[in-house]
């Protein structure tokens, strides 16, 4: 698929339920009824928008609303196959993983809490599941479910002892390996998660979207 940022952006904002036009309507501004007192500041390329709960409603609509989010951001990054930086340390085995390792993969989340969970996002029902392996111990999972407009988004947890090895890295270049008919791989990071950054810039993703979060 051709790497179109506007294209990309659509896909982005789709999965959010959000379009251009809706958007002109409501003044850039979405309100979600289930974020009670959270709002995100999406910037994007000629595009800015920002969703939001009731609660903080006269915060996101004030003249100086920007004064009202932090100024470090996640990152949302896209890949261009032409600048993919191929990254896969040998030592390690990997493989698709299948319904029959849905047990493996079960015992293997037992050492994350609920928010490592929540943000690396795998399940041996996404479309496509790498495993990264150190003899028959499975150390890394990574992978993807689709979007509109030929996007797939990556999920990705790393055993906490293996995450000096290049682990992430390595299962994630494997995974977009196996990724079908040049869909475009989407990549998200969190501003305190410096590992999952430098995985992102590593490989070659470029960012497309900065997300500020409403501040505390």
């Amino acid at each position: 698929m051709e790497f179109k940022v506007k294209r990309i952006q659509d896909g982005l904002m789709a999965f959010r339920n959000i379009s251009r036009d809706s958007l002109l309507e409501t003044n850039n501004r979405v309100l979600r009824d289930k974020y009670g007192s959270e709002a995100y500041y999406f910037i994007m390329e000629n595009l800015e928008f920002i969703t939001y709960g009731k609660s903080v409603k006269e915060k996101v609509f004030s003249d100086d609303f920007k004064d009202n989010f932090e100024l470090l951001f996640d990152n949302e990054y896209a890949l261009r196959l032409k600048s993919y930086n191929r990254y896969v340390n040998e030592k390690y085995e990997y493989r698709v993983l299948t319904t029959t390792d849905s047990e493996l993969l079960t015992e293997f989340k037992l050492q994350f809490n609920k928010d490592e969970l929540e943000a690396g996002a795998v399940s041996i029902e996404d479309p496509l599941v790498i495993g990264a392996f150190d003899g028959t111990k499975l150390i890394g999972v990574s992978s993807t479910w689709e979007w509109e407009n030929d996007l797939v988004d990556i999920g990705l947890i790393v055993d906490l002892n293996y995450r000096t090895h290049g682990i992430g890295t390595s299962v994630v270049s494997v995974l977009i390996d196996n990724v079908v008919n040049n869909k475009i791989c989407i990549y998200r990071a969190d501003y305190e998660n410096v590992g999952s950054i430098r995985i992102a810039e590593k490989l070659g993703f470029e960012r497309i979207t900065k997300i500020h979060r409403l501040k505390k």
